[in-house]
């Protein structure tokens, strides 16, 4: 995923040169356009990049409380067999 978005802000950045500095004073239609489509994707990306980033952290989350809960468990597991001798 890192790959295409890098892609996709040196595709952004190289139309924007284009469309800025190079050839005649405007860019084409054409030009424009596939720069609206490159910076739709972009944000996008930024979206799913966000989206995935909070659930990586819900996930983090969820993995701390259930590892408490299995030393929970743990603890009270000895505390049974110390209680029967085992």
């Amino acid at each position: 995923m890192k790959k295409r978005l890098t892609a996709v802000f040196m595709g952004t950045a190289m139309l924007s040169l284009l469309a800025v500095g190079c050839g005649p004073k405007g860019a084409s239609q054409e030009t424009l356009a596939r720069l609206r489509q490159v910076q739709s994707e972009c944000e996008s990306l930024r979206s799913e990049r966000t989206r995935l980033e909070n659930r990586k952290q819900s996930l983090m989350q969820q993995k701390a409380d259930l590892q408490a809960e299995i030393e929970r468990l743990e603890l009270r597991l000895q505390e049974l067999k110390a209680e029967r001798g085992l």
